[in-house]
This record gives C-alpha cells, sequence and structure tokens, in this order.
C-alpha cells in the first residue's frame, strides 16, 4: 500500500535510449508528485501511520537525486529553490522519524528488562511520545514552509529547455544525449565522475 503511495525506486516508461530531457521531465514529476503526496500524508497525526514520515524522507532523497542528476537540464534559480524546500522537508521529517525509530525500539526491549527497571523504561516511552507530539508541529510547519518555497509549484517549471526541440539539434542536450541510461535516473554516481 505505502509503495503504491509514495513511488517506487524505480522509474516507468524510461529506457535506454530515453533522450535525457524526457527522462529528466519523467523524472521529476514522478519525485516530486511522491514528495507532495507524502506530505499530505505525513502532515496526519503520527498514530495514523509512522512509515508516511520515512517514506517523505525517501521521496525528498530520491528527488533531490533526480535534480542533480539532470541539473544540466534545469534553470538554476528554480534548481536552488526546489533543493532547498526538499532540505527544509527531510529536516522537519528527521526529528519525527528519529523519535518514531527510539519509540519502537524501546517498546520492542521493554518486555527484556528487568522488573525493577520498567517504570524507567515506561517514563522514557512517555517522554519520547510527547516529544514525537510536539515534533509533529515541527514537522507541520516545516511542510507548511516548504510549499511557501514553492515545492509543490508546477515542477516542470525546473525545466530549462523546451521539451519539443529536437535533441540532435540542441548545442548542449546533443553532447549529453547518451551519457546517462535512464535506467539508472536513481543514480547520481554517475555524474559525479
Amino acid at each position: 500500500m505505502i509503495e503504491e503511495i509514495a513511488g517506487s525506486k524505480w522509474i516507468e516508461g524510461l529506457y535506454p535510449d530515453t533522450p535525457c530531457v524526457l527522462a529528466a521531465r519523467t523524472a521529476l514529476k514522478v519525485r516530486l508528485t511522491a514528495v507532495e503526496r507524502m506530505m499530505e500524508l505525513a502532515a496526519s497525526p503520527p498514530d495514523d501511520d509512522l512509515e508516511y514520515v520515512h517514506q517523505l524522507r525517501v521521496s525528498s532523497r530520491r528527488a533531490d537525486a533526480a535534480i542533480k542528476l539532470f541539473r544540466p537540464y534545469f534553470t538554476s534559480g528554480s534548481v536552488r529553490r526546489t533543493r532547498r524546500a526538499l532540505r527544509t522537508v527531510r529536516k522537519a521529517a528527521a526529528m519525527a522519524r528519529n523519535a518514531d525509530v527510539h519509540f519502537e525500539l524501546l517498546e520492542r526491549e521493554a518486555s527484556k528488562v528487568p522488573t525493577d527497571a520498567r517504570r524507567a523504561v515506561r517514563f522514557a516511552l512517555e517522554q519520547i511520545s510527547d516529544n514525537r507530539k510536539r515534533v509533529q508541529q515541527v514537522l507541520q510547519s516545516g511542510l507548511v514552509k516548504a510549499v511557501e518555497i514553492g515545492i509543490l509549484e508546477n515542477p516542470l517549471r525546473l525545466l530549462a529547455v523546451d521539451i519539443d526541440v529536437p535533441l540532435q539539434d540542441h548545442p548542449v542536450l546533443r553532447q549529453g544525449a547518451g551519457l546517462v541510461g535512464a535506467q539508472n535516473v536513481h543514480r547520481t554516481q554517475v555524474l559525479d565522475r
């Protein structure tokens, strides 16, 4: 269920012969749409599903990787603004995720604790739970800030080139057309070499 909402690790419809500008458009749309969906779900009360916050962080990292991978095809101002918004989302979700993980770990290990220490474990669980409720407010305000920065605007506005320009006629795109296979969209290391 969550995989359908958050999006897959792989992007459907991309092939080794897909022109990079088309791959950039597809990847950006898929990745930022997943971030948008997960933002809505992660803003819900934390008792609903803890996986939403985790998937929000995952989808924001994937979106950032797509932007880094296809950076030559985007306008620089839009890239900075969108990456800043994604970073804001990740930071806001990090505290919530950490509290969720700590709570689950301590709760799972609580049964192994000696009887005389269980009161301390219950106290720690209560503290983590209270902290998680406060962090949810931070998460929600971080998501609002990301929306204000502009993460949910039309993601395709980032593209610096018109999709109708034939690749072989464009001076910059012609050079990079075959550098990155579309199946490797998730790997930013390809361009870092």
